[in-house]
């Protein structure tokens, strides 16, 4: 009897690890989902880096245009468009409760819950309020500080991609995901 409550004990815990994988989602690797941000009562409605204008405004409505390519849209979404393709995706506070990172971070995510969600390893923590991760996909591997650091504006490429966080107190107070190339002409 006690063997078969083992096996059963073990089975449960095999099945509970992959659901808590279930999005496909490893720590400390990347996926093209995570340059996306999706409704969190919908999550089949989503808005991912590299969608057109027109596809990501059926899902979010019309916006308002604010330069540098960048519309807010309801809900705390902003999107900053390169040719009416999206380079940028911010959430702000306005979006918690409404969108999340396709990993599940939202508006209020504490630091260690991101580092949960996406892993330690590569995580550039260098100052509170900020933690950032960089992949290169076209070398398929993440970029270290030290890397990042070297960076210049021409050497940033599209092909390179980031996701920031920024804290205050509270948790993560914006959430930006984005091509290299955006973020350098940001800065």
């Amino acid at each position: 009897m006690k063997k078969g409550l083992g096996i059963i004990f073990v089975v449960m815990i095999m099945l509970l690890s992959a659901c808590s994988s279930s999005e496909g989602f490893k720590k400390d690797a990347f996926s093209e989902k995570d340059l996306c941000i999706v409704k969190v009562n919908k999550p089949s409605k989503k808005v991912c880096y590299g969608d057109s204008k027109d596809s990501i405004e059926k899902v979010i409505g019309d916006g308002v245009k604010k330069g540098l390519g960048i519309v807010e849209y309801d809900f705390g979404v902003s999107v900053g468009y390169r040719d009416e393709i999206a380079a940028a995706i911010w959430l702000n506070e306005e979006s918690k409760g409404v969108f999340k990172t396709a990993r599940g971070a939202v508006v209020g995510t504490t630091k260690e819950k991101v580092k949960e969600l996406y892993g330690e390893k590569y995580g550039i923590d260098k100052a509170t309020y900020y933690l950032d991760y960089f992949y290169d996909n076209t070398k398929k591997k993440y970029l270290d500080s030290v890397s990042v650091e070297n960076l210049k504006v021409p050497d940033a490429k599209e092909s390179t991609y980031m996701i920031s966080f920024v804290f205050n107190d509270e948790g993560a107070n914006r959430i930006f995901i984005s091509d290299l190339k955006w973020a350098m002409i940001l800065l």
